[in-house]
């Protein structure tokens, strides 16, 4: 029903006039106290929701030499541990991600929000907001729920174009350390459409937190292929993670023709060769978790799935 045909009926129910505009109002408030209370639920240390999930993050090594031999590329890279593979290198050896302010994030509505004001002096309204983006001044690590991700073959393709290098980079699988001590939050792929009386919102250092916690968790309907996830914390700078699998991109796979034939076939010496190399550099590491990453690789450059890289 329209919420005129809902303020209709129940006017006629309980001999009560009560407008649409009010139904639309108690439905949206209803709404924003129920996310809010699966939201609290899920993310409070004590209850730790995130616990056994797992989780996706994707790296691109960006390639200087698009034309050339990834394999030897990164295998080089690795080895000398060069600027592009760098930040993949620390990942391995640290198992640990990092959390980047939010500021620094690549939308430019990130943190955005609507709001109102009893003052009409436009230098005090300034000063209220400069106190919310002071409060905003957080470290977040962004991530994908894997599960998700994987559901769904448009998700995954756009993730790997998107933050996978178009398949020049690797996809990172893992669990997040039970010992961790922060929260992990579930974005809100919604419109910003939420207004906040900026006046309330400063008036208690919780209700600014949790509201802050909205406000950096919600992004537009366009990005929601991210099934995304995000570790914020004021001190809190490394994430630490057990890393499960790690995936080569399609752009390693040397053979351009895909057939059963190929998938059946093993894989190149090349491809070994690397996976042996990643794992050496985890092993020189704090190498958390009970075993070491699996390697993962596509035999063919339009292979649908990834098969696992044996070698003794």
């Amino acid at each position: 029903k329209s919420y005129r045909e809902t303020a209709k009926t129940i006017s006629e129910d309980t001999d009560n006039a009560i407008s649409h505009t009010a139904v639309r109002n108690i439905v949206l408030k209803l709404g924003e106290k129920i996310k809010k209370i699966e939201k609290e639920k899920w993310t409070t240390t004590t209850n730790k929701g995130w616990l056994g999930m797992q989780f996706s993050k994707f790296r691109d090594f960006k390639f200087e030499n698009k034309s050339g031999s990834y394999i030897d590329e990164l295998l080089k890279s690795l080895s000398n541990k060069e600027t592009t593979t760098k930040r993949f290198c620390q990942i391995l050896e640290k198992c640990e991600l990092h959390m980047t302010n939010f500021k620094k994030f690549n939308d430019i509505d990130e943190g955005r929000y609507s709001f109102y004001s009893s003052h009409t002096d436009p230098q005090e309204i300034e000063s209220m907001c400069q106190k919310i983006e002071k409060e905003k001044d957080k470290n977040i690590c962004a991530f994908a729920d894997l599960k998700r991700l994987e559901n769904n073959e448009n998700n995954l393709s756009l993730m790997w174009a998107h933050y996978g290098g178009s398949h020049c980079g690797v996809k990172i699988d893992f669990r997040i350390d039970p010992n961790y001590k922060g929260d992990i939050y579930k974005v809100d792929y919604n419109i910003h459409d939420k207004t906040y009386n900026i006046n309330k919102l400063l008036l208690s250092t919780e209700n600014t937190d949790s509201e802050i916690i909205n406000i950096l968790t919600t992004k537009k309907p366009c990005f929601k292929y991210e099934c995304e996830y995000r570790a914020i914390s004021s001190s809190i700078e490394r994430l630490p993670i057990i890393i499960d699998k790690i995936t080569l991109g399609r752009r390693f796979a040397t053979e351009i023709v895909y057939s059963q034939q190929n998938e059946r076939e093993g894989f190149r010496d090349d491809i070994k060769n690397l996976a042996k190399e990643i794992l050496e550099v985890w092993k020189t590491g704090v190498k958390r978790g009970d075993r070491e990453p699996e390697i993962w690789a596509y035999k063919t450059r339009y292979s649908k799935e990834p098969k696992k890289v044996e070698f003794k």
